[in-house]
């Protein structure tokens, strides 16, 4: 088989922009059907529910959710009736309490017990999904579960001010622009969807102005937070705002470090989502800052585990490979107020892997030492943790203009402060930071000690 990259690098750039448009009509024709505008339509109206209809909503989804998985999926005849769980009897959401809490390591070992014997009404499609963990698993959705989750991305994005159709300036790991290409563009356009896709891959010093001329015009800019932060980074080295009326962040934690840059560089507030393939949990930020739990697309328990909460969600809308009190590795924190009958995330703490453990045992977050520790060096653009051993930590700060010996000693004396003294710490200052294979940025990098 052809290796399909190495022709499309070959082509001109006119040919790229056409591949790239191809492939945007057939993104568009799998994501926006009638079946999409249908759920599109019933989320703006099931979002504005209050708690007693939410929770009536989400009981209802639940059982028929429950049944279906009883009759047609094998892992969970199995576990239901292990621990005396009966779903034809089953009135509320806490009832579920019983079951245990679905690990991604679980899911991977018996992945084709997961899948239901149902005949669904739309085709099945596989993903490799995998987020910052490095537990990359292989999961089984249809087309209609995926207009579904772009109906609730969509309520989002309305929310927001931004329509459909509005041209967006995406930073992402598609690598659209060929690794040896030397002069601009360093983008490609999908006229299809309206988006014009930017290389991550050929930002540097030397490249920005190129970059900043290319976003001039467009009015929204969305793609991985560390991306964001690392275009904000140049643009904001060489003196460069390129002002967005919107600014939409996913994919990763969007750290205060990291915020802060990126709407100094693009003259706006950011707004994050938290989704997963797997559709079990999904949070929105609203337009005054509020971060929601989509309560009508999946059902969402914020188990306590130390002094974080995880993440442990099922999804209302998926029956090819339904899991049910599914754990991803996420950590956030309920806050006790609410938008109707819709909870708010007071914060999101990343990945059960983002955290260092001192030499005293005790476990630092990656939460923490942005809070704590690079929030209080004034010309650090972005820093990450890598834990070398039980003792010796290794800082790499990407530096701003500006940058002293003042900013690395308040760095030590925050990483005394806060980490403690026993440890080693070695500072470096790389041109750019580590990324997972996936291109998603790791604040902290934690060796098996």
């Amino acid at each position: 088989m052809p290796d399909v990259m190495k022709i499309y690098n070959h082509f001109p750039v006119t040919v790229q922009n056409a591949a790239c448009t191809l492939k945007g009509m057939s993104v568009r024709h799998k994501r926006y059907s009638p079946y999409f505008m249908k759920k599109w339509k019933q989320f703006q109206k099931t979002g504005t529910y209050s708690y007693e209809q939410v929770k009536e909503y989400q009981d209802k989804k639940l059982k028929k959710l429950l049944i279906h998985s009883y009759e047609t999926v094998p892992y969970y005849k199995k576990e239901f009736d292990d621990y005396g769980f009966n779903p034809y009897r089953f009135q509320h959401a806490d009832e579920m309490a019983v079951l245990p809490i679905l690990t991604k390591d679980v899911l991977k070992e018996h992945i084709q017990e997961f899948l239901s014997s149902a005949r669904l009404s739309s085709k099945t499609f596989i993903h490799l999904t995998g987020g910052t963990t490095g537990k990359a698993l292989t999961y089984y959705t249809t087309l209609h579960e995926q207009e579904i989750q772009w109906a609730v991305w969509w309520r989002y994005r309305n929310g927001l001010g931004i329509r459909m159709g509005d041209w967006c300036a995406e930073f992402g790991s598609k690598a659209v622009v060929p690794p040896e290409w030397k002069k601009a563009p360093y983008w490609r356009f999908d006229y299809a969807e309206h988006r014009k896709f930017f290389s991550p891959y050929h930002l540097n010093a030397d490249t920005v102005r190129n970059y900043a001329e290319g976003l001039c015009g467009v009015k929204w800019v969305h793609g991985y937070t560390s991306k964001l932060a690392d275009m904000a980074y140049w643009l904001v080295q060489n003196g460069i705002v390129i002002p967005m009326e919107h600014i939409t962040a996913g994919a990763e934690n969007l750290y205060d470090t990291q915020k802060k840059l990126i709407e100094q560089a693009f003259g706006n507030r950011v707004y994050q989502h938290y989704g997963l393939t797997e559709g079990a949990a999904n949070f929105s930020q609203k337009r005054d800052g509020r971060l929601r739990v989509d309560e009508d697309f999946c059902y969402v328990e914020f188990v306590n585990s130390g002094r974080e909460q995880a993440v442990v969600g099922t999804p209302l809308h998926y029956y090819r490979m339904p899991l049910i009190r599914y754990a991803a590795g996420d950590y956030a924190r309920l806050s006790e107020n609410q938008d109707g009958g819709f909870r708010i995330v007071e914060a999101l703490h990343g990945r059960d892997s983002e955290y260092i453990v001192t030499n005293r045992g005790t476990k630092i977050t990656a939460v923490e030492f942005d809070e704590e520790i690079f929030a209080k060096v004034s010309h650090a653009a972005e820093a990450q943790v890598v834990q070398k051993s039980r003792d010796e930590l290794e800082i790499r700060v990407i530096r701003m203009d500006g940058y002293t010996v003042a900013d690395e000693e308040m760095l030590m004396r925050r990483l005394n402060e806060i980490v403690g003294r026993g440890m080693k710490y070695t500072v470096s200052y790389p041109e750019e930071l580590e990324r997972a294979e996936n291109g998603k940025f790791k604040m902290v990098v934690r060796n098996d000690i």
